[in-house]
């Protein structure tokens, strides 16, 4: 719960809509939600190459750039980058992607497949082999 609360107050503070949600629902694999924001690795909030996808989302979100003082550092990442450091269960998967490449393209596939094929049948593509 404590995720979907933070998501639509970070959505208002940033200027969209107030999200009204219902206390109940429980909070499921947290750790599909860190694998796909390792989607951020790739273009200019400063967590690597803007065109290589690669687990230094990671390992910059264990360094919180954004707290040092003076240049750019505090330009790198979005409010919802910063939170999930913060957030014990978070942290266990930020580690583990840290340290394996591997791990979080496994695990970061498997979120993907399963955010874009909720609610969608029959229909596979494949773009490379």
């Amino acid at each position: 719960m404590n995720i979907a609360v933070a998501g639509a107050e970070a959505v208002e503070v940033c200027g969209g809509p107030p999200i009204q949600v219902s206390p109940g629902r429980l909070d499921t694999l947290t750790q599909e939600l860190v694998a796909l924001s390792g989607a951020h690795t790739i273009g200019s909030k400063g967590f690597g190459s803007s065109i290589s996808f690669e687990n230094s989302y990671y390992k910059v979100l264990l360094e919180k750039p954004w707290t040092s003082s003076g240049g750019m550092s505090s330009m790198i990442g979005l409010p919802s980058d910063h939170a999930l450091v913060e957030d014990d269960e978070c942290l266990r998967w930020i580690k583990k992607y840290a340290d394996s490449e591997n791990l979080f393209f496994e695990d970061f596939k498997n979120a993907y497949v399963k955010l874009v094929n909720s609610g969608v049948g029959g229909i596979a593509y494949k773009f490379r082999s």
